[in-house]
């Protein structure tokens, strides 16, 4: 079964979420680590077994003596990479990328050049034949740059997407394309095109996403959350319907889950963390608000005396821009269902947020 598999913007999201490890690294390094990997394990490939990577490089400016002026045909030679399924089953991305560059430097050596030639020469004189090859070879080939007529208008506009014809036989072959033009969305991405059985196929998808999109690892109990803010002014806020302003966070909440949305606040995060910033002396207009209603305070727990009524975190006096939404105390049943509002504010304004909380809760 053959497919095309759309890839956004070739691995740069996965570089962006490593650099710096990764900040020197060009995209088929990347792009070859997501493919191997999936393939190796949609195909389910026994993990004592070998699986190999094989890739083309250009040798035409590392040849000496050159090719003569004006020549036009290839100069490249094949690398491989052989691993066990399980080594690369449990590398990560970056150590396979890692591996993918070192290969593909070391094959530039004059001695490795060498050699390699001298073994096509005697390959092609023995009339060499590879056949049965196993699941366990994928060779891959960028062909984004060879040019197949992307930019001729052949009487009805430029094509939309070119791709080579391949044998049905060419099962361990993976090419990696430009994307159509059909969709806009893929602009800057990439399509990978691959052989596979049916079943195969469908698992291979699925481990490409799971690869370009990784979930935290299994087992991990931390948190994973990012903050996000609305501004207003506060004449707005004031004349915002109650309505208005559910829907608008709503809204920053659902746009908070664009993926180039969260791959940036990472970043944000991740350069405050380096840069050890502080914020101090935030103004009464900040209002941080967290609901702690599902994260399990010891609420079922009997310490002897039994359950408590009324859990709640212990926050310090200068957490003046924090309110809690809690879970209600357990002494009044009238309260079942509803919540708890904590929030620390000066004693003239603590009585005018209640009065104004009733009216709004009244509105509702």
């Amino acid at each position: 079964m053959r497919r095309c598999r759309g890839l956004d913007a070739g691995g740069q999201s996965h570089r962006r979420r490593h650099e710096p490890r990764l900040a020197a690294v060009s995209r088929f390094p990347v792009l070859s680590a997501y493919i191997w990997k999936s393939r190796c394990r949609a195909l389910n490939l026994n993990l004592d077994g070998i699986t190999v990577l094989g890739f083309a490089v250009g040798i035409r400016h590392v040849l000496d003596p050159p090719v003569p002026r004006g020549y036009y045909g290839n100069s490249y030679m094949d690398v491989y990479i052989e691993l066990t399924v399980r080594e690369l089953d449990e590398s990560s991305i970056s150590d396979i990328v890692k591996l993918v560059k070192r290969t593909k430097k070391s094959a530039y050596d004059k001695k490795n050049v060498e050699e390699e030639l001298r073994n096509i020469e005697r390959l092609i004189k023995e009339d060499a034949k590879f056949e049965g090859l196993s699941d366990s070879l994928l060779f891959l080939t960028d062909m984004r740059n060879i040019g197949y007529f992307e930019s001729v208008d052949f009487g009805w506009k430029e094509p939309v997407h070119v791709r080579p014809l391949t044998p049905e036989s060419a099962k361990n072959l993976g090419m990696i394309l430009r994307p159509s033009k059909v969709d806009p969305s893929m602009e800057g991405g990439v399509k990978v095109m691959m052989t596979l059985p049916r079943d195969a196929m469908v698992n291979f998808k699925q481990e490409m996403h799971i690869c370009v999109n990784p979930p935290v690892p299994r087992g991990y109990y931390g948190n994973s959350y990012m903050d996000v803010y609305i501004e207003l002014t506060v004449r707005e806020l004031d004349e915002s319907s109650i309505s208005d302003i559910v829907k608008l966070v709503k809204r920053t909440k659902k746009s908070a889950y664009d993926k180039k949305n969260v791959e940036e606040e990472l970043r944000n995060v991740e350069r405050l963390i380096k840069e050890d910033a502080k914020f101090e002396g935030l103004s009464d207009s900040l209002l941080f608000l967290t609901d702690m209603r599902n994260i399990g305070y010891f609420e079922s727990v009997d310490f002897g005396w039994k359950e408590p009524v009324h859990v709640r975190p212990l926050t310090p006096e200068s957490a003046k821009n924090l309110g809690m939404i809690l879970r209600p105390s357990k002494v009044d049943p009238s309260m079942e269902g509803g919540v708890k509002v904590m929030t620390t504010l000066p004693r003239d304004a603590m009585v005018n947020f209640k009065q104004e909380m009733h009216i709004c809760v009244s509105d509702i």
